[in-house]
């Protein structure tokens, strides 16, 4: 049975996981749709902007950030859709800086055993002069429906750039799946195309704000999304944001520690509830 897992729960717990699942999958009608919301607790905790943002995750959201990643790192994340395991997203990402520019991998796994969307990523980011950055991503999609019947793949990319305006300001773009396919057997194969576009700016060494617009092409409105940081001795993290189109509200906090970074962040849908969210990341420093 596709939903095995839900034999022993009590009939009113799995009216409600149904209810929630099929409220996912209207929203985001698509396959891969939960594999392309931003990864990264930092992020997540700033309302879910990360166009103009760089850092180690950038590897997930838009490449370019990746090119300020001076040591080899490895990072993992975690994110729990309201609550239930089944709608959970697991993410594992290494990055190696060279002398010619920033290398990545990464691997997201959403669902369980008999429902599963997986994505398997390579990057390359650098930067193209002392203010513009540019990356790109090579994207290979797996969905898996269960032991009897069968599974998707498909086959794309991504692309991503940020310009420093100033010290303090810069701008970020971004865009998924670029080129329309034709050939796809049905609708659920089919991945949307997403751009982005959005500034972050540093009014202080403490204090950080970001605001984006993203358009997706398979849902009907643009989101806008927005989001702060505040650090304190470049150590403790607070963030918070929020987003237009899912209705939400964030929150998260972060912990930097020598070589190790612990992000914890909290998505908050006024219908569906919570979405708790860690991301660790080491830098090795080879």
């Amino acid at each position: 049975m596709f939903f095995s897992f839900l034999k022993n729960v009590p009939l009113r717990g799995k009216y409600s996981f149904l209810v929630i699942f099929i409220l996912l999958k209207s929203s985001y009608i698509l396959v891969a749709q939960d594999l392309l919301l931003p990864k990264g607790a930092r992020s997540a905790g700033m309302g879910q902007c990360s166009v103009a943002l760089t850092g180690f995750w950038n590897i997930n959201d838009n490449q370019a950030g990746m090119a300020l990643v001076k040591d080899f790192s490895a990072g993992i994340n975690y994110q729990e859709r309201f609550g239930m395991g089944p709608l959970s997203t697991k993410s594992i990402a290494v990055l190696y800086p060279s002398h010619l520019g920033v290398l990545g991998a990464s691997i997201d796994y959403f669902g369980y055993s008999l429902y599963h969307e997986a994505k398997f990523g390579l990057a390359y980011a650098r930067f193209l002069s002392p203010n513009l950055r540019a990356g790109v991503k090579l994207d290979y999609f797996q969905t898996g429906y269960g032991d009897h019947y069968g599974s998707d793949n498909n086959l794309t990319f991504e692309l991503g750039f940020q310009y420093d305006i100033s010290r303090n300001l810069t701008l970020g773009g971004s865009v998924f799946d670029p080129v329309p396919k034709s050939n796809f057997r049905d609708v659920t194969f089919k991945l949307p195309f997403v751009y982005q576009i959005g500034v972050a700016y540093r009014f202080s060494k403490s204090l950080l704000a970001t605001v984006e617009i993203e358009r997706n092409s398979e849902l009907s409105d643009f989101e806008l999304k927005a989001g702060m940081e505040y650090s304190i001795e470049n150590k403790y993290f607070f963030r918070t944001g929020l987003g237009t189109m899912q209705e939400i509200f964030t929150i998260g906090f972060g912990y930097k520690l020598k070589d190790l970074w612990v992000d914890i962040a909290a998505v908050v849908h006024q219908t569906l509830g919570i979405s708790p969210q860690v991301s660790l990341i080491y830098s090795f420093g080879l």
